[in-house]
C-alpha cells in the first residue's frame, strides 16, 4: 500500500510541474495575442479566448496542487510520518 501511494504522490507532483508549465506557456500565448491586438492582427475576442486558456491553466495548478497534497497525506498516514512531522511520539 505504501508502495502505491508513494508512486500516487511521484504521479501528482509530476502533473503539478506540468501544470505550471502549461501555465506559463498560456502566459506567454497570452502576451503575444495582446501584442497581435495592438497591432491590429487579433481581436478582443481572441485575447478573451486565451485569458479563458490562461485561468483553466490556473484552475489545473490548483488541482494538481491539491491532487499532490492529498496523495502527502496519504503516504503519511500509511508512514506514521504525519506523527512526527507534528512532534508526535508514541
Amino acid at each position: 500500500a505504501a508502495d502505491a501511494a508513494l508512486r500516487a504522490l511521484r504521479t501528482a507532483e509530476q502533473a503539478e510541474r506540468l501544470a505550471e508549465r502549461v501555465v506559463e506557456l498560456s502566459e506567454r500565448s497570452l502576451e503575444a495575442e495582446q501584442k497581435r491586438l495592438k497591432l491590429g492582427r487579433a481581436t478582443n475576442l481572441d485575447v478573451l479566448r486565451v485569458q479563458q486558456e490562461v485561468a483553466t491553466a490556473a484552475l489545473s495548478v490548483a488541482r494538481a496542487q491539491t491532487d499532490a497534497r492529498i496523495a502527502r497525506a496519504r503516504l503519511d498516514r500509511l508512514t506514521g510520518a504525519s506523527l512526527s512531522r507534528f512532534g508526535v511520539d508514541l
